[in-house]
């Protein structure tokens, strides 16, 4: 039993994130809603000569700004014109979307218009994080069409239940509204949570039919839901090799957060389904760049730990027989501290 001590820190812990996550999300919104409040300077005054930050290249300014607390960056930016000119852009060039936010609604409508009217403040939009997005959601059917540069999507949707069973991700609505960006997107994350205290799937599927990334040819990274991609039934799941994108050099394979029932995938299944793919180096026909392929089964510790440690093992050896490394990190950098309620723990 916990000391009283140990109670009170816990509980302290538990106050301090729930208000580091709230402020960031308030301090997202604010950064996002100010950047489209204004003009987008293309050729700005620089009085370089008045500053030894001026002078700086680009690239330089950006990573000042990376270490500069994203509560200061909106603030630093109404200044003066010149400091705006150079702030404004590096929010824009990632989009950070907070589901939770309750104004999520007025921050994607008015970066949809703000996107919808200035071609250059489209162009900016380079990585849009949004990682508790609900099933239904038309943010990217409404958003990825005007990003033209888009090179960088983190997504995650939450799962809820209602009406007795959970909602249903559409997994080819997916690929469909990926389209926009198949020639620019080269980093992609894909994956899903349950909301905990409202969803009991009990072994039912959550995920409908499956994603293909075939048309994805600038696609080089992948993170993904091992159901998002392949579906949630072995005999129904296409071939590895036919959803793939030509281009990919890493595969990140996500295990999904529920206890899936073995009669849809069992350990032999996602086992096969694998082998086909990169055995006698198979996978150089379709994917001939690719370098890393790692499917994280830590999810499948918890319900069958010996037959799940027994396929990594094995697949862990076959990759390396067939010249693919089967660990190299994750291909996407998490999303920022607004995000640990989903990246973090559970």
């Amino acid at each position: 039993m916990r000391s009283r001590s140990t109670q009170k820190l816990v509980y302290l812990q538990n106050t301090y994130r729930a208000w580091r996550n709230g402020d960031s999300t308030r301090i997202e919104d604010e950064n996002l809603l100010a950047a489209c409040s204004g003009p987008f300077l293309t050729n700005h005054p620089r009085l370089a000569q008045f500053s030894i930050f001026l002078n700086l290249p680009l690239e330089l300014q950006h990573e000042v700004f990376r270490n500069v607390d994203r509560n200061d960056l909106k603030a630093l930016s109404q200044t003066c014109v010149v400091l705006r000119a150079l702030i404004i852009p590096f929010i824009m060039e990632r989009v950070i979307l907070c589901g939770n936010s309750p104004r999520l609604d007025l921050v994607v409508q008015t970066l949809e218009a703000t996107m919808s009217n200035s071609k250059e403040a489209a162009g900016l939009v380079r990585r849009i994080d949004l990682p508790n997005d609900d099933t239904v959601s038309d943010i990217l059917a409404r958003l990825l069409p005007l990003t033209t540069k888009l090179s960088s999507l983190a997504y995650g949707y939450t799962v809820a239940e209602y009406s007795g069973g959970p909602d249903m991700i559409d997994a080819p609505r997916i690929s469909r509204l990926l389209t926009p960006v198949q020639h620019s997107l080269t980093h992609l994350s894909i994956t899903y949570r349950l909301c905990l205290n409202q969803c009991d799937c009990g072994g039912d599927p959550c995920v409908l039919g499956w994603c293909s990334l075939e048309h994805m040819d600038a696609l080089k990274s992948l993170q993904i839901t091992f159901s998002i991609l392949l579906g949630s039934s072995a005999t129904k799941a296409p071939k590895l090799a036919h959803i793939l994108p030509p281009g990919i050099v890493k595969l990140w394979l996500e295990s999904d957060p529920w206890e899936i029932d073995p009669s849809n995938w069992n350990h032999e299944q996602r086992f096969g389904v694998l082998a086909e793919f990169v055995r006698n180096r198979n996978w150089e026909q379709f994917t001939p760049r690719l370098k890393v392929l790692h499917y994280n089964m830590e999810f499948l510790l918890e319900y069958w730990p010996n037959e799940t440690a027994d396929t990594e093992m094995r697949l862990e050896e076959m990759m390396h027989e067939n010249g693919l490394e089967c660990y190299g990190g994750p291909p996407i950098d998490p999303p920022i501290s607004c995000y640990d309620d989903f990246y973090g723990e559970q």
